[in-house]
């Protein structure tokens, strides 16, 4: 599940850090999210 996450994490462009820091947080959050499911 973790590299399905990173592997569309990878797909994607970023213009900056501040992007990527809120689209892991983002991919966290829905991890979690799924595990509690």
């Amino acid at each position: 599940e973790i590299v399905f996450l990173r592997r569309i994490r990878d797909e994607r462009r970023f213009s900056g850090v501040d992007e990527l820091v809120a689209q892991i947080a983002a991919d966290e959050a829905f991890f979690r999210a799924w595990l509690a499911a």
